[in-house]
């Protein structure tokens, strides 16, 4: 990818003040059941249309990158930590916005920093192809042209049709799994501490969104509006879930990337998952049932 750098006194007419800002208080395209129901995300977003570029500033930037597809990197801090790249998990604070400043996604409600796996289209394309050019520490504004971000079709009463998107974002930490079994990485999001350990033989009830790359999101378990139930070690589970639940705790959030020899190998999974392809599962133990 070839790139060229802008002179911050060419950027003078892009940069304005700060503005205000209402969004979500939830992580994005996060859904899970408290008391067996689904509680889904909501946005408190109003229908945008202006265009005139209002990028979030509280540091002045420092330098910028052009990419050769219409997106644009602000540095407003330059990190020295590890590389962004793909499958990479990174821990990300982030502010969505339109053209007029108006957000419509953002994670500073939640007072914490979220993760974000690179190259598995957990948000637009332009996200992963902005974020693999980051390092850990970067803070970054990212100007996303339309066709890169929600495209054609938008959003409806959120992001309008064609809409360029900055995204503000900050990279805390690249982490790496909290622990690998023959290939199968785990990353514990959220771990269940005084919870009981979940042991082979155990039935369970998982919420669950499961990834390819080539096809995001294929499948999950809120479309039959109840948790998925498996037991640990069972035959019938993907080898890599068996591997991953192995060392897992009752209320433990996971983000488990399986190989495809722990997935469904060569053949694939229908038109789901291609052949030699690995997946990707964000998931939740909900509870461990009784054996009676």
């Amino acid at each position: 990818m070839k790139y060229e750098k802008l002179s911050l006194l060419l950027l003078g007419f892009l940069i304005v003040a700060s503005c205000n800002f209402s969004g979500v208080d939830k992580e994005k395209d996060e859904s899970f059941r408290e008391n067996g129901k689904s509680v889904e995300s909501q946005d408190s977003t109003e229908k945008i249309t202006s265009e005139v570029i209002t990028p979030e500033i509280e540091k002045a930037p420092i330098d910028t990158l052009f990419l050769n597809n219409g997106i644009y990197i602000v540095y407003k801090e330059k990190g020295s930590g590890e590389q962004v790249k793909d499958n990479d998990v990174i821990w990300i604070d982030y502010t969505c916005r339109l053209t007029d400043g108006k957000v419509f996604d953002t994670n500073k409600k939640l007072g914490k920093p979220i993760p974000y796996m690179v190259g598995w289209g957990l948000q637009t394309e332009g996200w992963d192809i902005a974020v693999k050019e980051l390092k850990e520490g970067d803070e970054v504004d990212i100007f996303l042209p339309a066709k890169y971000a929600r495209g054609e079709k938008g959003i409806p009463g959120v992001i309008p049709p064609n809409a360029d998107n900055v995204i503000t974002l900050k990279v805390n930490e690249v982490s790496a799994p909290d622990y690998t079994v023959d290939g199968v990485e785990v990353w514990v999001i959220n771990r269940g501490k005084t919870q009981p350990e979940v042991k082979e033989g155990d039935e369970i009830l998982i919420d669950y969104f499961a990834h390819a790359k080539s096809n995001p999101r294929y499948d999950n378990s809120f479309k039959n509006g109840e948790p998925y139930q498996l037991k640990v070690g069972g035959g019938s589970n993907l080898p890599g879930l068996n591997i991953a639940l192995s060392k897992a705790k009752l209320s433990d959030k996971l983000w488990v990337r399986i190989p495809a020899r722990h997935a469904f190998g060569t053949k694939g999974n229908l038109n789901l998952v291609k052949p030699n392809e690995s997946v990707f599962f964000d998931l939740r133990i909900l509870k461990i049932l009784d054996a009676n």
